[in-house]
């Protein structure tokens, strides 16, 4: 199994030897592998989901995040939409503290929903932001805050974000930027003219 971590593109979480005694397909030996197999539980898993994920007061509750994240990896994974309980090499959330500050990442975007704020698709790129920031599980956070950026703009009536890739739950993951880069970024393409 120890192939699994070899090659890890930047930005990849790599598999801690613990976590491999929760992988469920006992057949995966390499990343490759592992991210087919998680690419079509996250295919199968998004499609049951979107139907609850049509209004964003849906998608913006905890209930909601942590079941789109089962549902990404139950297949997968044994604790497929559970929070992590250990510290990460990313974000700033010792594990104690993820639920609280889920609830307020969660809150503050259906604030600015409700409210206008900001323009949708800056809310999403926010919500993407903050989800990957806190980095609430112990893998496959960007594909889930990816996920919860497309379903919350599709229910603002927008189109899912690329990404990158033409199907993101198909893709392997894309390399991340730091997320000083990525505020900027954000701020950049959303400020005024």
């Amino acid at each position: 199994m120890t192939e699994i971590n070899i090659d890890l593109p930047d930005g990849a979480t790599p598999i801690e030897p613990d976590d491999l005694a929760d992988l469920i397909p006992a057949h995966i030996r390499t990343r490759g592998g592992l991210n087919t197999f998680e690419a079509q539980n996250i295919r199968f898993g998004v499609r049951g989901m979107q139907k609850r994920g049509r209004r964003s007061s849906n998608i913006l509750s905890t209930r909601f995040c942590l079941d789109l994240h089962k549902a990404m990896t139950d297949r997968t994974w044994h604790w497929a939409g559970e929070i992590r309980t250990r510290e990460v090499s990313i974000g700033d959330c010792p594990p104690h503290m993820i639920r609280e500050r889920l609830i307020n990442v969660l809150d503050d975007a259906s604030y600015w929903v409700q409210n206008e704020t900001f323009d949708p698709d800056e809310i999403c790129a926010w919500l993407h932001r903050n989800l990957v920031w806190l980095h609430p599980f112990k893998n496959v956070n960007g594909r889930h805050s990816r996920i919860m950026a497309d379903l919350l703009a599709k229910s603002m009536g927008l189109k899912p974000f690329t990404w990158g890739v033409v199907e993101l739950w198909t893709k392997e993951p894309i390399e991340t930027v730091t997320y000083q880069h990525l505020d900027w970024l954000i701020l950049e393409i959303f400020r005024p003219s």
